[in-house]
């Protein structure tokens, strides 16, 4: 298929607030003979495009003269997960903006439009691009089809092509994902032997170090790549966590501190807020939601837990009072209605209970419960938790902690707050009989289970796992065997579609929660061979 019939297959975004720009860019798709080119002039119009359409190329200006830089416009899509896979980002810009963006933007577009361009330049861009899609496009479809095992074969398949640095890169990042240390190192390891000035893969190998438990080399080999290149900004996201992983919150605040001074965008001073907040570092945790809160303030990036952080930020700081202005603040902004509704009434329950008012606090307490019908591993629930206990129902209190921190253990995040949460009520001694035991007591009921799925007692598994369910319904062990009961029970009794729908199910669940999980790939090719058998 010649490039010519490619390009003429593909459907193109153009953004830019200049209308000359935006007609001068659509031009020169055109004659490159990209007929269907859609045009926005600011980054809304561009995301009711892309939540409307499926582009294959988009081009933005970078200084987009609104709230929002196409830079900022791309971290939005990025982190929301709104852009596809397949989308190609071009960013349009500047050298001079060039020069000041291109080496410390945490998300990178697939390439730079330096102004001014020729269409001859845009279309070897396009070329090139394109080429690299389609040697990858067989590994990205193992990855959406949620089999990463065989996204690593496909990779091993180009190692012998130019595109072999590159497949390199994805297999070991897929196999790091999938638990498989030993063999990421590895790949990375041959990948330096043919390129030792990757910098990417001498961070994958101090990755593959910390998840061994090797905190040591992984930290000498951060180290000397930042001692090469300061701005290397996923450096300090390896740093901070093996501090974090060593207990030492102070000095993982001190390393995203200066992660954000190099890229100050929103989602960089959220981390900072949040380990702030965690390491009761309030005035830091305050200083900094306000900060974003004031340079995202009606872009697109704006976010209403921000308010909700600030607020219970200023609770535990004993303002209370400035807690219910930030609250009725955000109201203005983001209404009184889901997630946002949950919280607040949560942290104004708070804040009047400080503030010696307990009637309209059991009031907004109640709020809360009504609003949160199904408590579960998050925010919300947690926040709930701290209510209670401000308000001296230590039981609910508790209670709410412990089914938080038993949805997902693994959430260091939710656990986090949940530790903090008993530390600001003086329950300290309930640290370990709230966080710690939680997994054992899950892990407990899971292993019962399985002992009863070997011996094929599968009614009395089926009651053990509903024992778990009802503990911790996001449970990623629980759903794991939970999965694997499923199939058992067909793999002895037949294939049956109830059964089958259970467990995909579960397995979706288990995406969501610890994606790139092998156990659970392998679980979901069992299923298909089931069903074509059927």
């Amino acid at each position: 298929m010649k490039l010519e019939r490619d390009l003429s297959e593909l459907k193109a975004l153009v953004i830019d607030d200049m209308g000359a720009m935006r007609n001068s860019l659509k031009a020169q798709l055109n004659q490159l003979r990209i007929a269907d080119v859609d045009t926005a002039s600011n980054p809304e119009d561009a995301l009711d495009r892309v939540r409307g359409a499926k582009y294959d190329v988009i081009l933005c200006d970078y200084n987009l003269n609104r709230a929002s830089t196409g830079q900022q416009f791309l971290e939005f899509l990025r982190s929301q997960d709104i852009l596809p896979a397949h989308t190609l980002f071009l960013m349009v810009t500047a050298e001079a903006d060039y020069d000041a963006v291109a080496s410390v933007s945490e998300f990178q577009p697939d390439d730079y439009l330096l102004k001014p361009f020729t269409s001859d330049s845009l279309r070897a861009r396009l070329k090139r691009l394109l080429d690299k899609q389609g040697a990858l496009q067989p590994i990205m479809n193992c990855l959406n089809s949620k089999d990463p095992a065989k996204a690593v074969q496909e990779c091993d398949k180009l190692l012998d092509t130019k595109w072999a640095i590159e497949a390199y890169r994805q297999k070991a990042a897929i196999l790091l994902e999938m638990g498989r240390h030993t063999e990421a190192k590895a790949a990375y390891e041959a990948v330096l032997l043919q390129r030792e000035d990757l910098a990417w893969a001498k961070l994958g190998l101090a990755k593959c170090h910390l998840a061994s438990g090797n905190p040591g080399q992984a930290n000498a080999i951060a180290t000397e790549l930042l001692e090469k290149n300061g701005n290397f900004i996923a450096v300090y996201d390896v740093l901070a966590e093996i501090a974090e992983k060593q207990e030492d919150k102070a000095a993982a605040l001190d390393i995203l501190k200066q992660a954000s001074a190099i890229i100050p965008s929103p989602r960089r001073h959220r981390i900072v807020a949040e380990v702030a907040y965690q390491a009761n570092d309030l005035e830091t945790a305050k200083a900094t939601y306000e900060r974003v809160i004031k340079h995202t303030r009606g872009s697109m990036t704006e976010q209403s837990t921000d308010f909700l952080s600030l607020a219970q930020a200023h609770v535990d700081a004993g303002e209370p009072d400035k807690a219910l202005q930030v609250l009725d603040t955000g109201t203005k902004s983001f209404g009184d209605t889901g997630v946002f509704a949950q919280v607040k009434a949560s942290v104004k329950a708070q804040a009047h209970a400080a503030l010696g008012e307990p009637e309209l606090a059991r009031k907004s307490l109640e709020r809360a419960r009504n609003l949160i019908r199904d408590p579960q591993g998050d925010l919300a629930t947690v926040t709930m938790a701290k209510a209670c206990l401000a308000l001296g129902d230590h039981e609910e209190g508790l209670k709410l902690l412990s089914l938080a921190v038993r949805a997902d253990e693994k959430n260091r995040r939710i656990v986090g707050f949940a530790r903090k949460a008993l530390v600001d009520s003086g329950l300290e001694a309930h640290i370990e009989d709230i966080v710690d035991p939680a997994k054992k007591e899950i892990l407990a009921i899971v292993s019962e289970a399985a002992a009863l799925m070997r011996k094929a007692k599968f009614s009395e598994a089926f009651e053990k796992l509903k024992e778990a369910f009802d503990r911790a319904p996001d449970h990623v062990e629980t759903l794991m065997a939970a999965a694997q009961l499923n199939l058992l029970w067909m793999s002895q009794n037949g294939y049956d579609e109830a059964y089958a729908q259970k467990a995909s199910s579960y397995l979706d669940a288990l995406d969501r929660l610890a994606p790139g999980n092998e156990r659970a790939a392998n679980f979901r090719r069992f299923l298909g061979e089931l069903a074509s058998r059927a």
